[in-house]
C-alpha cells in the first residue's frame, strides 16, 4: 500500500526498522529501504535496501525541505549529518522549521581537486535547489506525488523508445497557484534518447496542502509538458492520475494490474477530434507552404515523394486536395480533404462514421525563439494558440500539436498525426518486396540468431533474441514462410524498427513438404 494511506505510527516503525537494518550491516551513507504491507493485518515486512537514493527521494524532500542528495554527499565526503534525531525532522513537519547549514560551510572534505572541493564543486550543480529546499521559516509537509516521465510506447506493453528530443518544453514552475512543480532531468531539447540509458526523460514532482490538489495539480502540469520527437507516457501519466480509484487512494501494487489495460486501450478508443485533423492538416499544409516560398527543397521528405500537383497546391489555391492522415495512436487513417482559398483561409473536410465534418480554418505560423506557433481560428469563433513540431520523414510527415485554451473546441493538450504520402508516388515503389518484415521492436543488442536463409518457419517461431534495457526480447515469426535474408549477426547493435530478417511467403503445400 502507498505510504500515505497511513498514519505516523507505522511510519515511525517502519523507520526504526530501516535504521535497524542499516545498522545491522554496518552501513554509513544514503540508503532506501522498501516494504511490503499487508492490509487485512497492517504488518509491513522487509522487502529490500537500495544502497543509494532512489528515485522517488524528491518526494521526501517537497514534504520535509531536506536537501537529500547534499546530505549524501556530505557523509561521502567526511561530515556529519546536519539532523541525526527523528524528533527534529518531526519538529521540521509541524512548523519549526530551522535554516540547515550548508555543504559549503559544515563539510571537512578530504579530497579535493585543482578547482577545490569536489564535494563542494559538485553541489554548487545543483545549486537551484537552495531555493525549493532551504526556505527557512516556511513548514513543509502537506503532500507530494512523483510522475516519472519516460520515452515509451504504453500502447505496445511501455517498451523503450529512442529519438531525437526535437522538441521539450516543461511546465511552468510559476503556473500553479500555491503548489510547488519541481522537474528533475538531465536532457534537454536537441538531445538523443539512446539504448544505452534508462530512458527517463525527467521527474516531475508536485507538492501541494493535500493530496487531491497534489494530484489536480499533477494533471496540469503534465498536460503543459511538451515533447516531441520519442513516444512518451504523458497521456498514460494524466489518465492514472485522474482514474478514479487512483484519486479514491488506498490503490496497491496490483493497480495497474486491475486497470492497465483499460488505462493503455483508452486512448485508442477515444474517438479523435475532427477540429484535432484539421488543425494537423492546416499546419502541415501550412509548413510545406512556407519552406516552398523559402525554396527549401524537401525530396527526402514525405512531401518530396508527392506528385506535381501537390508540390504546385500553394499556387492551386481554390483547387481541393485529398490525402491520408493517421490518427492519434496510429489506429485509423482518414482521407482528408483541404482546400487553401486566396485569403490564406483553408475549408478543410474530416469524414466520421457518421458524417463528414467541415471546418473553416484561419492559421498563421508565428516563429518566436521559443519555437514555433500557430495562431488559430476555427469556425470564424473559436481563437487559440498551437505549438507545432513538424518531422519529415522518407515516407510521412509527423506533425505534434500541443494546444493552449482550446478546450471548447474538443483540441486536447496533446495530437501526434502522421500525414502518410500516397504510395503511388513514391519513386520505385514498384521494386519494394512484399515479402514480410521482421523488425525490431526497439533499439537494442542481439543476443541470438536462430535461424538461417533457407529455413522454413511456422507462425510465431522465434527467430531473434535481441537484448533491451536489461531484459531479453524474443522476436517471433508473424506468419509461416522460408527465411530469405537475415540481416544481423550476434553481437551486433540495431535501431529501433530495423529489418532483423526476411520472410518469403510460401503455401501450406510447399511447407508441409
Amino acid at each position: 500500500m502507498p505510504i500515505f494511506a497511513y498514519h505516523h505510527p507505522l511510519h515511525a516503525s517502519m523507520g526504526e526498522a530501516a535504521v535497524a537494518a542499516a545498522k545491522a550491516v554496518g552501513y554509513v551513507g544514503a540508503g532506501t529501504v522498501e516494504f511490503l504491507v499487508d492490509t487485512t493485518t497492517n504488518e509491513f515486512f522487509f522487502c529490500e535496501m537500495n544502497t543509494r537514493l532512489q528515485v522517488e527521494h524528491p518526494v521526501t524532500e517537497m514534504i520535509t525541505g531536506l536537501d537529500l542528495v547534499e546530505w549524501q554527499l556530505q557523509v561521502a565526503a567526511g561530515g556529519k549529518l546536519p539532523i541525526v534525531e527523528q524528533a527534529e525532522i518531526d519538529d521540521r513537519l509541524s512548523g519549526g522549521m530551522k535554516r540547515l547549514p550548508t555543504l559549503d560551510t559544515a563539510c571537512k572534505p578530504s579530497r579535493t581537486s585543482s578547482r577545490g572541493c569536489i564535494a563542494t564543486q559538485t553541489c554548487k550543480l545543483g545549486a537551484w535547489r537552495a531555493g525549493i529546499l532551504r526556505t527557512p521559516h516556511r513548514p513543509r509537509s502537506g503532500h507530494a506525488i512523483e510522475a516519472r516521465v519516460y520515452a515509451e510506447n504504453p500502447g505496445t506493453g511501455f517498451l523503450p523508445a529512442t529519438g531525437n528530443l526535437r522538441k521539450l518544453r516543461e511546465p511552468p514552475a510559476d503556473a500553479f497557484g500555491d503548489s510547488t512543480v519541481r522537474v528533475d532531468t538531465g536532457v534537454a531539447e536537441g538531445d538523443n534518447v539512446t539504448m544505452f540509458y534508462d530512458p527517463m526523460i525527467s521527474k516531475l514532482i508536485v507538492h501541494s496542502k493535500d493530496r487531491a490538489t497534489a494530484l489536480r495539480d499533477l494533471n496540469l502540469a503534465l498536460r503543459s509538458y511538451q515533447v516531441a520527437g520519442v513516444p512518451t507516457n504523458l497521456s498514460f501519466l494524466e489518465r492514472c492520475a485522474s482514474h478514479p480509484a487512483f484519486m479514491e487512494g488506498g490503490i496497491s501494487t496490483s493497480f495497474l494490474d486491475d486497470h492497465g489495460e483499460a488505462l493503455v486501450k483508452e486512448a485508442d478508443l477515444s474517438p479523435t477530434p475532427p477540429s484535432a485533423v484539421a488543425v494537423a492538416a492546416a499546419a502541415m499544409v501550412l509548413n510545406r507552404n512556407e519552406a516552398s516560398r523559402r525554396g527549401l527543397n524537401l525530396p527526402g521528405g514525405a512531401w518530396g515523394q508527392i506528385g506535381a500537383s501537390w508540390r504546385a497546391f500553394d499556387s492551386a489555391q481554390g483547387v481541393a486536395e485529398t490525402f491520408a492522415i493517421e490518427t492519434d495512436g496510429g489506429g485509423s487513417t482518414v482521407d482528408v480533404e483541404v482546400r487553401h482559398h486566396s485569403d490564406g483561409t483553408f475549408t478543410i473536410t474530416v469524414p466520421s462514421e457518421d458524417e463528414a465534418t467541415t471546418q473553416h480554418v484561419e492559421a498563421t505560423f508565428k516563429t518566436t525563439a521559443e519555437g514555433t506557433t500557430m495562431e488559430v481560428v476555427l469556425d470564424k469563433m473559436h481563437r487559440f494558440d498551437v505549438d507545432v513540431s513538424i518531422e519529415e520523414t522518407q515516407t510521412e510527415t509527423s506533425v505534434h500539436l500541443f494546444a493552449h485554451n482550446a478546450t471548447d473546441t474538443g483540441l486536447g493538450p496533446r495530437h501526434v498525426y502522421n500525414v502518410v504520402a500516397p504510395k503511388a508516388t513514391f519513386q520505385g515503389a514498384s521494386d519494394v518486396s512484399s515479402a514480410p518484415l521482421i523488425k525490431a521492436v526497439m533499439p537494442g543488442k542481439i543476443v541470438r540468431v536462430l535461424v538461417e536463409v533457407g529455413d522454413v518457419v511456422e507462425a510465431d517461431q522465434p527467430l531473434v533474441i535481441l537484448e533491451a534495457m536489461k531484459m531479453e526480447h524474443v522476436i517471433k515469426a508473424n506468419g509461416p514462410g522460408c527465411v530469405s535474408a537475415v540481416s544481423f549477426a550476434e553481437g551486433e547493435i540495431v535501431a529501433d524498427g530495423a529489418i532483423l530478417v526476411e520472410l518469403e511467403v510460401a503455401d501450406e503445400v510447399e511447407l508441409a513438404a
